[in-house]
C-alpha cells in the first residue's frame, strides 16, 4: 500500500517539497499574492508534511499493507493511505478489517487514552488478529481468522446515523498559535455506501486567538494579530529536504566445512594459500547480551560486547533490517523510514553477504577501558550488562516504547562468552580477509563444534559481488563450501 508522507497537521513545514521548482522572481504585488497563496496551499498539500522521528514507523507498516485490504488506521496516518479497498479511523468500535494500525504508546484521536489503544490491540489478539509488525509504539495486526469475531464489532452500512465521537478537552491545536487557545472541534462519522466517512464540524466559526474576555481595543488588536499573520505566511522558508539512505559497506561472508581445517583446527596451508590468508592467529572473545525470551533479538537488535587481545573492550549495538530477493536499496529505504538514514553519523551501514542470505545493518560502535583484564579476558555478566546499559545509544533505548531497550538490556544476560582465532590477509579487491575459527559448544549442549567463516570487506557492491562468486566458486573447487548460511549470532545466542 502506498502512502503519502506522513506526518500530522501540526508539524507542517510549509515548505516546499523537495522536488518542487523554484519559482520565477515576483513583481511587486503579484509576488506577495502569490507568495501568501503558495503558504497558503503548502499548508493543506499532503506532499509537504515529512515524518518526525516517532512516525516513521507508521510509515514502514504502512508498506507492509497489501492493496485491497480494508484497514482500520491510526488518525495521523489514515488520511494518507492510498490504494486499499477502504480505510477508516481507528476508533472506539472495532470494524472488522483486514489489518489494523495503531499507536500504543501515544495517544491518537479519537481514544481517550493510550491504556484505551492497549486494550483494543489486546481485544483483537485475543480474537482472530496477530501481530506482524511491533516498532516504537506502532502495532500493526493482520486479521488471520476472519472467522473468530470480536465483540463490539460494527460494520456501518447505508442508512446508518452518525455517532458523534466524544472528544477530550485537550485535543485539538491552533494551526498556528501552537500555545494559544485550542480550537474546540466536534468529529462526526457517518456512513456512504457502506463504508465510513469522517466529516469535521467546527463548534466555532473562527479560530480564537486572543482570550475571550472584553477588550477594549479589539479592533487595533484584530489589525495588529493580521498584520502578525501575515508576515508569518510571507516569511521566507528554506525548502524542507528528507535526509537519503545511508550508503553500505559490504562484508562477504562464506562459511568453510571443517575439510579447510588442519589437526590443529587452524586453516590448512591450501585455504591459506586460496585465499591470500597470510597473518598469524589473532585471538578475540565476545558475548552477546540479551534476555532469555531473546527479546532484543526478536526487535532486529543485538548487542555484543568483544575484546580482543591488546584492545580496548568493544561495544556493539547492531540493528537488523532484511533484504528480500537482494533489493538492497528497498532494505536501506525501510531503514531509512525507521530513522537509519545517511544523517546519522553514530551508525555505520553494512550489507552482510553470505551465500545465499543477505541483511543490512547498522552499527554503533563504542568502547570501555580494559583496565585490569588481560588477553582476551571477559568481565562477568553483571559486570558487562552495567556497561552496556551506561552505554546504550538513543535509538535502542527508546526503541519500541520510552526506555524499552533500557529496561530489556537491564535484565539481559551474557550469552558466551566465547573465544574465536582470526587469521587476517587480502585476496582480489580486498585488503581485508579474513578467515575467523569459532569452537562452540554441540547443539545437545556437550562437545565442540567448528564454525568456520571467510569473509572480504569492500565498500563497492561490483567488488562485493565478483568476491562473493569467486570465494563460492573456489571453496566448491576445493571440497571446502558449506552450502549455506551460519549465524553466528543466532547460534551463540541459542547454545549459550
Amino acid at each position: 500500500m502506498a502512502y503519502v508522507a506522513i506526518g500530522p497537521p501540526e508539524e507542517d513545514t510549509g515548505r516546499a517539497p523537495d522536488d518542487a521548482a523554484p519559482a520565477a522572481p515576483p513583481g511587486p504585488r503579484d509576488g506577495r499574492r502569490g507568495i501568501a497563496l503558495t503558504a497558503l496551499c503548502l499548508l493543506v498539500r499532503p506532499d509537504s508534511w515529512r515524518p518526525s522521528p516517532d512516525r516513521r514507523p507508521l510509515a514502514t507498516a504502512a508498506e507492509l499493507i497489501p492493496d485491497g485490504a480494508t484497514v482500520e488506521a491510526d488518525n495521523t496516518v489514515a488520511p494518507r493511505l492510498t490504494a486499499p479497498t477502504g480505510v477508516v479511523i481507528a476508533d472506539r468500535t472495532p470494524r472488522g478489517a483486514d489489518r489494523v494500525l495503531l499507536r500504543v504508546n501515544d495517544r491518537t484521536f479519537p481514544f481517550a487514552s493510550t491504556d484505551e489503544q492497549r486494550e483494543r490491540v489486546a481485544l483483537l489478539l485475543a480474537h482472530g488478529y496477530t501481530e506482524v509488525f511491533h516498532q516504537e509504539g506502532t502495532v500493526l495486526l493482520h486479521r488471520a481468522d476472519p472467522a473468530a469475531g470480536v465483540p463490539g464489532t460494527h460494520r456501518p452500512g447505508p442508512g446508518s446515523a452518525p455517532v458523534r465521537e466524544a472528544v477530550p478537552d485537550d485535543v485539538g491545536a491552533n494551526l498556528l498559535l501552537r500555545q494559544g487557545t485550542s480550537r474546540r472541534r466536534r468529529f462526526t462519522r457517518a456512513t456512504s455506501t457502506g463504508h465510513a466517512v469522517l466529516t469535521r464540524a467546527r463548534e466555532h466559526r473562527r479560530m480564537t486567538f486572543l482570550s475571550r474576555a472584553t477588550r477594549p481595543a479589539a479592533v487595533g488588536s484584530s489589525v495588529a494579530l493580521a498584520v502578525a499573520v501575515a508576515v508569518a505566511l510571507l516569511a521566507p522558508t528554506p525548502p524542507a529536504y528528507a535526509a537519503s539512505n545511508a550508503v553500505p559497506t559490504y562484508e562477504v561472508k562464506i562459511n568453510l566445512t571443517v575439510a579447510a581445517l588442519d589437526a590443529t583446527h587452524a586453516p590448512s596451508a591450501a585455504v591459506k594459500s586460496a585465499f591470500g590468508i597470510t597473518g598469524s592467529a589473532k585471538s578475540r572473545s565476545y558475548s552477546y547480551y540479551d534476555t532469555d525470551g531473546l527479546a532484543l533479538d526478536a526487535q532486529g537488535w543485538s548487542v555484543r560486547l568483544r575484546h580482543k587481545s591488546g584492545s580496548s573492550f568493544e561495544e556493539t549495538y547492531k540493528k537488523r533490517f532484511p533484504v528480500t530477493n537482494g533489493d538492497i536499496d528497498a532494505a536501506l529505504t525501510t531503514a531509512n523510514a525507521a530513522g537509519f538514514d545517511s544523517s546519522d553519523t553514530n551508525y555505520d551501514a553494512e550489507v552482510d553477504w553470505g551465500y545465499a542470505k543477505q541483511t543490512l545493518s547498522f552499527s554503533n560502535e563504542k568502547s570501555h577501558s580494559a583496565s585490569g583484564y588481560s588477553g582476551t579476558a571477559m568481565p562477568t555478566s553483571t559486570t558487562g550488562r552495567t556497561w552496556l546499559v551506561n552505554d546504550i545509544p538513543g535509538k535502542l533505548e527508546d526503541w519500541s516504547s520510552a526506555n524499552w531497550g533500557k529496561d530489556t538490556l537491564q535484565v539481559s544476560r551474557a550469552h558466551g562468552p566465547v573465544t574465536a582465532k582470526v587469521y587476517g590477509g587480502a585476496w582480489g579487491p580486498s585488503d581485508d580477509a579474513s578467515i575467523e575459527v569459532l569452537p562452540v559448544v554441540g547443539a545437545n549442549g556437550t562437545g565442540t563444534e567448528y564454525v568456520v567463516e571467510l569473509s572480504f570487506k569492500t565498500s563497492s557492491y561490483a567488488d562485493a559481488s565478483d568476491l562473493h562468486a569467486d570465494a563460492i566458486a573456489v571453496a566448491e573447487a576445493n571440497g571446502w563450501l558449506y552450502h549455506g548460511d551460519v549465524l553466528k549470532t543466532q547460534l551463540i545466542l541459542d547454545r549459550y
